[in-house]
């Protein structure tokens, strides 16, 4: 792998760029049915920790992902049944969601949407042009995918743009990993990240699961959008292996602070094809919770939620 590249494809280009770790490769698939793709920025993250361990649970893949397991299906979330468009879901009253891009700045295994039909998903500007005119009622878009800011630069401006011609937009939520995967890709998206700010309220959520996901990078990333106007949350999912320990998702919720970014939700699994290792039991998460609302402010603990397919919000877990 050259120095000009970004992302590693393979599994044995990975593991050989990390040759110095100790890695069980007994449990690895060389060869997965859902592709394996990270990037550099992440595997020098792992590279340099002091723990790999749990970073190296979220991105190789692993022979467990093979096997069936009852009520862990292709569509977990319900997404398909919601679509209105090749790109564009809509669950919630008054917001929708939309497939900026079917590409990711990495291929997490634990993906409730690993078995979504990305390829599908073309002319996102003018389907969305189209939606909004038919929908005066929408005041929040969530543009996610894949990985919105994946996209070129232009066109993401495209995107940015075409909400710009509706004013009935108040609000743009954008889901990314970028901050922490590929943060040089934020600065990328300088220009329509700034007239999103500008037009509306920017909310940028970022997805970080463990606090040595976080580096001088993702804060100088985090720091550019809290400067131009943006909110900034992180969503985290409850893994086994990675970070259901009290320890783990307090030191998270602290760094998440420390780099400006407030935790919003601690999302328990979605029930995806091939991720069933990963699950941890709703009591166990419960008194995660509790054991961080015993020593962290309230506005340090995320709101433990499950979706469920058909409803209409995320449900509590209380």
């Amino acid at each position: 792998m050259s120095n000009s590249q970004k992302f590693f494809y393979k599994v044995d280009d990975f593991l050989d760029y990390l040759k110095d770790l100790e890695i069980d490769l007994t449990s690895i698939d060389k060869n997965p049915i859902f592709p394996f793709y990270v990037s550099k920025h992440f595997a020098d993250i792992i590279k340099n920790s002091i723990d790999p361990k749990p970073l190296l649970l979220e991105v190789l893949p692993q022979k467990v992902e093979n096997i069936e397991v009852e009520g862990f299906i292709e569509d977990p979330v319900g997404d398909l049944d919601a679509k209105k468009s090749n790109c564009i879901i809509q669950k919630y009253e008054g917001r929708a969601l939309v497939m900026a891009s079917g590409i990711c700045g990495v291929h997490c295994r634990f993906c409730f949407r690993k078995n979504y039909p990305f390829k599908e998903i073309s002319g996102v500007a003018n389907a969305l042009d189209e939606f909004l005119k038919k929908n005066k009622e929408i005041w929040e878009l969530i543009l996610s995918g894949g990985d919105p800011l994946m996209t070129s630069v232009e066109e993401f401006q495209k995107i940015v743009d075409t909400i710009g011609n509706y004013p009935h937009i108040k609000v743009i939520r954008i889901h990314s990993r970028l901050a922490n995967m590929y943060p040089e890709k934020v600065f990328q998206h300088k220009t329509p990240l700034e007239a999103i700010s500008k037009n509306c309220n920017g909310v940028f959520v970022t997805h970080v699961n463990h606090p040595q996901e976080l580096d001088e990078n993702s804060l100088e990333a985090f720091a550019f959008l809290k400067s131009i106007g943006f909110t900034l949350l992180n969503q985290s999912t409850l893994l086994k292996g990675v970070n259901d320990s009290s320890k783990t998702l307090i030191q998270l919720s602290l760094k998440l602070f420390q780099q400006g970014v407030l935790p919003y939700y601690l999302h328990q699994l979605d029930k995806a094809k091939g991720v069933s290792h990963f699950q941890v039991a709703d009591q166990q998460g419960l008194e995660l919770i509790d054991q961080m609302r015993k020593q962290l402010p309230g506005y340090l603990v995320p709101r433990f939620v499950k979706e469920i397919k058909g409803e209409k919000n995320k449900t509590p877990l209380i």
